[in-house]
């Protein structure tokens, strides 16, 4: 069995384990401290709203993937304060609590956003996060690599997060998490392929802006100083 095959038979395994253990139930968080706290990841949370926190609003996210707002990550989701080795060293370094899975669940409990009561949780990989890019994730210049781009019918390009990397719903009321079919514990040798030919095309976008910012900033000197050696010559 070629390395590639194995670990794409590793990860297939890895997956249908997970879900055969949590899927169609009611998981706690503590069931799941091992996803939670499992290191080169952050996790990100977008409250559905009281109007819009159905089944089949839910259902519909996991099908096609969390539609962004302004095809930005950022201005869509919160980061998470999951307790990673990252985020508590992160912590103690600056003098902030450690986060631990009693101050995660609270966290979730106490979601402001237009006071939802089921919340999207989704795991991204930090190795394919662009931290060059803009941080403010225009058009997925910082988290492209786990967007899909889908047209839709008056042609506007919409950026959707991976259904692959949804984890599931927390749901408030029941303090319990509804998993997403399609969620990738172990991501295939497919999703790392798309996020690795997603990554370099973000990075391409960064390379650009900088270019463009750097023949402005070269611009503005040279036109300066031609107005300087004007204003001297009078």
């Amino acid at each position: 069995m070629g390395e590639e095959t194995h670990l794409q038979y590793n990860a297939d395994e890895v997956n249908k384990l997970f879900h055969e253990k949590y899927d169609n139930k009611k998981v706690t968080l503590d069931e799941l401290e091992s996803l939670f706290s499992e290191s080169g990841y952050i996790c990100v949370g977008h409250g559905t709203g009281r109007s819009t926190d159905q089944d089949y609003v839910i259902d519909s996210i996991f099908e096609k993937g969390l539609r962004t707002k302004d095809n930005s990550l950022y201005f869509t989701t919160v980061v998470l304060s999951t307790p990673t080795e990252e985020i508590i060293e992160k912590n103690k370094e600056i003098g902030i609590e450690p986060p631990t899975m009693e101050s995660f669940k609270k966290q979730l409990n106490n979601w402001e956003h237009f006071d939802s009561k089921k919340i999207i949780i989704a795991r991204i990989p930090t190795d394919y996060v662009n931290w060059l890019g803009n941080s403010s994730d225009i058009d997925g210049e910082r988290y492209g690599a786990f967007m899909n781009e889908i047209i839709q019918d008056n042609g506007q390009v919409n950026y959707y997060l991976d259904s692959k990397f949804i984890i599931g719903c927390y749901d408030r009321d029941t303090e319990s998490i509804r998993i997403n079919s399609k969620f990738e514990k172990e991501l295939t040798k497919e999703t790392i392929e798309k996020l690795q030919e997603r990554y370099l095309n973000i990075l391409k976008v960064t390379k650009e802006r900088f270019m463009k910012m750097t023949n402005i900033f070269f611009s503005n000197i040279g036109n300066n100083l031609e107005e300087d050696s004007t204003d001297n010559t009078k």
